[in-house]
């Protein structure tokens, strides 16, 4: 196309809704001559085909990629095969690991129903399991369900894609940090649909469908705050994963030398802030976030300590006192999911998880409440359909509800 050609193509938009009767009654009524066309004006890099407002374009640019500050990154585990190496329960997984030592590849297949694909085969897991040291037995699966696994770090063993080479730095941070500080990770997207809801944190592991289902816009990746030398290496000493030059302007303008968690609880005020969602919501679905310089020391220390009390409630740290109660006896089972208003006070619901029991006191806005592309206090109910609830796990579902309801008051304040 040459420079002449290129000056001269005009683009124009229309969106047409309705059933599928009305879209065809329209198109038989109208010609290209009478659709109230849009014309755009696609801009690089993105060049989009659908109407964008891009007038803060040169504002948001002025602030720093997650991707420039944090440079080591990468997507969660790739199990290829959920039900091999990830279980609800210590029990099945010990139970998993022993079948895997002493069944032969046809009696798993067989009681399993496993099946080889290519990035995933039961001799190669079975050989991993046999020859390799289980290296983590947890993973941050879903929002607030962190559950147990086989973890050897082996490509196309017994996971098809630990990505043991960047994960290595939460799994270090978890087990070997000396100083009692462990090591956690930033969760953000490169592209997401609809409004900005996809931030969370890690101290562990984390699957490739911790904030949003793999192959759909919001699946994240993981930004570990500290780096960890390879193994064997003379230096074991940590380094923050920032980058010095970033860092340093950000110093420079607070007044003082921040600390790396600063920094990280900056980033997390920020993201959780719904004014700043709201105005940069254009440009926040497709690449990983920008975060504005701090003004001054007020903003940033604004930012950073809700941050900080966000990231705490996250990891389930000192989560308020739950107003969640499970008050009915019964067989405990999650069969049918409903959530039902409480007349008595008409604020909170009840989340039946059968006929006869519920939680009550659960409100809509913690019921509703998003996390990347789930809900959390549906998502992990759904998720043990047909299970039998233990007294912990009532306990850790209360907590889930006071901490959706603490983040939600947080996120009015942030402004």
């Amino acid at each position: 196309m040459t420079e002449q050609d290129n000056h001269s193509c005009e683009v124009y938009h229309f969106d047409l809704y309705g059933t599928r009767e009305e879209k065809y009654r329209y198109l038989q009524t109208h010609n290209l001559n009478d659709v109230e066309w849009q014309q755009l004006t696609p801009q690089a890099p993105s060049f989009f085909f659908v109407p964008k407002d891009f007038s803060l374009q040169q504002e948001y640019e002025q602030g720093f990629k997650i991707d420039e500050l944090m440079k080591v990154n990468v997507s969660g585990i790739k199990t290829q095969r959920d039900d091999a190496s990830v279980f609800l329960s210590e029990k099945e997984m010990l139970a998993m690991r022993n079948d895997f030592l002493t069944l032969s590849v046809d009696e798993l297949k067989s009681k399993y129903g496993f099946k080889d694909v290519r990035d995933w085969q039961v001799q190669a897991a079975k050989e991993d399991i046999q020859k390799n040291p289980i290296l983590a037995d947890k993973l941050c699966y879903r929002p607030f369900d962190i559950r147990p696994m086989l973890y050897t770090g082996k490509t196309k063993g017994i996971q098809g894609y630990p990505r043991y080479d960047k994960m290595r730095h939460l799994l270090y941070g978890y087990y070997r940090d000396t100083e009692g500080i462990v090591n956690i990770g930033l969760l953000v997207p490169r592209q997401c649909e609809n409004d900005w809801h996809y931030v969370f944190i890690s101290n562990n592991i984390c699957d490739i469908n911790y904030t949003g289902t793999a192959g759909k816009l919001g699946a994240g990746n993981v930004f570990p705050l500290y780096l960890y030398p390879e193994e064997g290496s003379i230096d074991t000493s940590r380094r923050p994963n920032l980058d010095e030059k970033i860092w340093a302007q950000i110093n420079t303008t607070v007044g003082k030398d921040t600390t790396p968690e600063d920094i990280f609880d900056y980033i997390y005020g920020v993201l959780h802030s719904p004014a700043y969602r709201a105005k940069y919501k254009e440009f926040l679905k497709v690449d990983f976030p920008r975060i504005p310089y701090p003004k001054d020391q007020a903003e940033f220390e604004h930012f950073r300590s809700f941050g900080n009390r966000l990231r705490e409630l996250h990891l389930m740290h000192n989560v308020p006192e739950s107003p969640v109660t499970f008050p009915n006896a019964g067989s405990m089972q999650v069969d049918a999911l409903r959530w039902e208003w409480n007349k008595d006070d008409g604020y909170s619901g009840n989340v039946y998880i059968n006929e006869t029991q519920c939680f009550e006191g659960v409100p809509a806005e913690a019921w509703d409440f998003y996390i990347g592309g789930y809900q959390p206090a549906q998502k992990w109910l759904k998720d043990r359909k047909g299970r039998t609830l233990s007294f912990d796990d009532i306990e850790h579902y209360r907590k889930i509800i006071s901490v959706l309801m603490e983040t939600s008051r947080l996120m009015k304040k942030i402004g």
